[in-house]
């Protein structure tokens, strides 16, 4: 029998496209859970030099997986790319349906509700991709809660 909770909370959303700066984060399974706290930590540090920040949280973007080799964008959402600090990348965000459900326990187990989410897409017949966005992050690590979204194939 299907989690009650699995129905209420997932749910097919339609996202418009957005503008994100940020850092590009590339490393296998292996590696990306040393790199990225160290990639964090530095963003954090130069975070406040982005211009025309739509939001206060921050984000982690898992744009594509290739040959294990899998690329993340932390960021910002902004309003546009006129004043992109040194060092800082620049992405597009397409518009699109996206599978969304809000994790509210743990930061350390956003993985967990990312796999109930494609679970859920499964058993509802939703096709879904690689792309996720993981928005929620706060300096401090002080975040009650984080927007979760992936990517639906139509």
């Amino acid at each position: 029998m299907e989690d009650i909770r699995e129905v209420l909370f997932m749910n097919i959303v339609d996202m418009k496209g957005f503008k994100a700066v940020g850092f590009q984060v590339q490393g296998d399974w292996q590696t990306l859970p040393e790199v990225m706290p160290k990639k964090w930590e530095e963003f954090y540090k130069k975070s406040g030099s982005i211009k025309n920040k739509v939001k206060e949280g921050y984000m982690d973007i898992s744009l594509s997986e290739t040959e294990g080799v899998y690329t993340q964008f932390i960021s910002a959402e902004v309003s546009d790319f006129d004043e992109i600090p040194d060092g800082f990348a620049c992405k597009e965000i397409p518009e699109g349906k996206y599978l969304h459900y809000t994790h509210t326990v743990r930061v350390e187990e956003i993985y967990a509700s990312f796999e109930e989410m494609y679970s859920f897409a499964e058993a509802h017949g939703h096709k879904v991709t690689g792309f996720k966005i993981d928005y929620g992050y706060e300096e401090g690590g002080t975040e009650s809660e984080h927007e979760l979204y992936i990517r639906v194939i139509e």
